[in-house]
């Protein structure tokens, strides 16, 4: 048995008992749905949903639900442990990756929508029909109602007792004994009729990919169709009541600019200023990453226009600035060239001047004369500050900060490794090996943290300024993280808890984190006070990147900053065993890079959204 939960929310406006969000569960395969109106979206309101849930439903399998910290904090994620539940998370800019709840929440606001007078406020209290009228609907993909599939049996409708039904008579005229009798039966045909639910959902699948193969494909209109117009304003949170429709119309097609632009009147004769396009193939991607994907398909295929050009796509422009740290090889050297592909002037910045030169003219001479070096080192204070001055200087803004430079943290004499012969791949086949010429000091440990950690603290403190002066994109900043950062890898739960709460996050405690870290590493403790033993400083300064992520995204609500996995990328940095390119794993800090405007404070795998807390279930390296 697995649920998918969902909010919906915030919603415009609230309840006049001041709720703002309503928080649905459905069972996948009956479809039963059950729903709260609430006034916070925390993370005691959703445990106690999910125990009324489990009281009267039994423990499920697995709940899916999007990334939300609400949905994966640490109670609940404890809560799930201890009752053997698996908690899986879809992108939040992928809602259908959670289809289910995004289906659910659409019928439940249909159904909401139309019972309400011109009182918006008194939404609560239409959940509970609403929520009745959807659990007696039959489902077409499994052709029972979710009562039936739950109970075995059909409701007993309100209207049954004034207009008795030939079924519901029988039911009363049975003998004293023969309820129990005839709810026997119902309940040896409920096997059967579930099995039958499953052969219908199948075939409803395979007719819904055949429907799906033959319709799906861009449709043109001609001039005096009428259509739907898609508003993008009024479908953006916050700016019009949750129950308003987002389609207006119908208009009338009076004239076509291109293939996909056509110009549209009112009934009345009305004409709309401005042409409206339809783009499948030239959106497609980026809908698809906004999670918009569906509703223009859907619009397409059922001969509806889409709102003017659709959400802002390209944001960036060659006016646009990046910076990328540690770029003159690997990982950052593929984001510089990706980001200059789309036209963007970014400086390639490097520790070593000499291999930093090389690598930016490396790219000049590929054509990408929108690449220049300046040497930068991150653990050093008067080198950032001196390159923000430049920046400052020669652009007077900065769109896009990639804090990619790092450090594994080893102390490593090549000198030794040659005269053994020895195979550093070990430390990745065989975890927890010793390898000659190989080791961690306290002072490999403690520059791994000042640069991973303490250089990117560096780099945003010092380019802020500029990244609040950012085009119509606004400030981005990109953290190239590591799945050694997810929270799940530190053996201690006391550890987990410092960093694991948002709202209780400051760099002080991070600070101060780092310093028992140090304290313990010092005096040999790292196994027993229950931190990583592997990569350890690795590992703990790309958990505390990633909290630093989170911190800044809250600090700054006007700039996106997120943090990303690229991979296991083949770099001098895992002694290239990585399965991954160089331009493989740069796909996903470039994607996160240009993402629309709207994702921030959001920890991507490659290039999904993934959990802070919790490692992928098929985890690879």
């Amino acid at each position: 048995m697995q649920w998918g939960l969902d909010f919906i929310g915030v919603i415009n406006p609230n309840s006049s008992q001041g709720h703002k969000w309503i928080l649905t569960a459905t069972d996948y395969f009956t479809k039963w749905t059950e729903a709260a109106a609430l006034k916070e979206a925390n993370e005691s309101n959703i445990l106690d949903f999910y125990e009324g849930i489990v009281t009267r439903f039994g423990v499920p399998a697995t709940i899916i639900s999007d990334n939300a910290l609400a949905f994966i904090g640490s109670k609940i994620t404890e809560w799930a442990v201890k009752n053997g539940i698996y908690l899986s998370t879809s992108s939040n800019y992928y809602p259908q990756g959670n289809g289910q709840a995004e289906s659910t929440n659409k019928n439940l606001l249909r159904i909401i929508r139309r019972t309400l007078d011109e009182n918006q406020r008194t939404w609560h209290t239409k959940l509970k029909s609403a929520l009745w009228a959807d659990r007696i609907t039959p489902k077409r993909s499994t052709g029972n109602s979710p009562y039936k599939l739950v109970y075995g049996k059909e409701a007993v409708l309100p209207i049954s007792l004034e207009l008795p039904t030939l079924e519901f008579m029988k039911q009363l005229e049975l003998a004293e004994f023969e309820p129990m009798e005839a709810r026997y039966a119902e309940l040896m045909e409920l096997e059967e009729i579930r099995e039958h639910a499953v052969q219908t959902i199948e075939k409803d699948q395979a007719l819904v990919k055949r429907w799906f193969d033959k319709k799906a494909r861009a449709r043109t209109f001609q001039e005096g169709d009428l259509v739907l117009k898609w508003d993008a304003d009024r479908a953006k949170p916050g700016r019009h009541s949750k129950f308003d429709a987002i389609w207006s119309g119908p208009y009338m097609v009076t004239g076509c600019k291109s293939s996909n632009a056509f110009q549209l009147s009112t009934l009345d004769g009305e004409e709309l200023p401005i042409p409206v396009s339809v783009s499948l193939s030239a959106l497609a991607q980026v809908l698809l990453l906004l999670g918009w994907i569906s509703t223009v398909q859907r619009a397409l295929e059922e001969g509806v226009a889409i709102s003017g050009s659709g959400p802002d796509i390209r944001w960036w422009n060659e006016k646009t600035v990046a910076v990328v740290t540690g770029a003159n090889k690997g990982i950052g050297f593929a984001i510089v060239r990706q980001l200059a592909e789309h036209g963007i002037r970014v400086i390639l910045t490097a520790r070593d001047e000499e291999r930093g030169n090389t690598a930016a003219k490396n790219l000049n001479q590929q054509g990408f004369h929108n690449v220049m070096f300046h040497q930068l080192d991150v653990n050093d204070g008067i080198s950032v500050q001196g390159f923000a001055n430049w920046v400052k200087d020669n652009y007077g803004k900065l769109d896009i900060l990639v804090n990619n430079a790092a450090i594994s943290g080893l102390a490593i004499d090549y000198d030794i490794l040659k005269a053994n012969k020895s195979n550093p791949t070990q430390l990745f086949t065989h975890p927890g090996s010793k390898v000659e010429g190989i080791s961690e000091t306290y002072e490999s440990i403690k520059e791994c943290i000042d640069i991973n950690y303490y250089g990117t603290k560096r780099m945003v403190e010092a380019l802020l300024p500029l990244l609040k002066l950012a085009g119509e994109g606004g400030g981005r900043i990109v953290n190239v993280s590591s799945r050694a950062g997810v929270l799940e890898n530190i053996p201690s739960e006391t550890l987990r808890q410092q960093l694991g709460d948002i709202h209780d996050l400051t760099e002080e405690k991070i600070d101060v984190f780092l310093e028992s870290f140090l304290k313990d590493f010092q005096q040999g403790l790292l196994k027993t006070k229950g931190w990583p033993v592997t990569y350890p400083a690795y590992s703990i300064s790309k958990v505390v990147v990633n909290a630093y992520t989170r911190l800044l995204a809250r600090q700054h609500p006007d700039m996106y900053v997120n943090c990303v996995h690229p991979g296991f990328v083949n770099t001098d940095l895992n002694f290239n065993l990585g399965k991954l390119s160089i331009d493989e794993g740069a796909k996903g800090p470039v994607m996160v890079a240009l993402l629309p405007p709207g994702s921030s404070g959001q920890y991507y795998d490659q290039t999904v959204v993934a959990s802070f807390y919790i490692l992928p279930k098929k985890e690879s390296p």
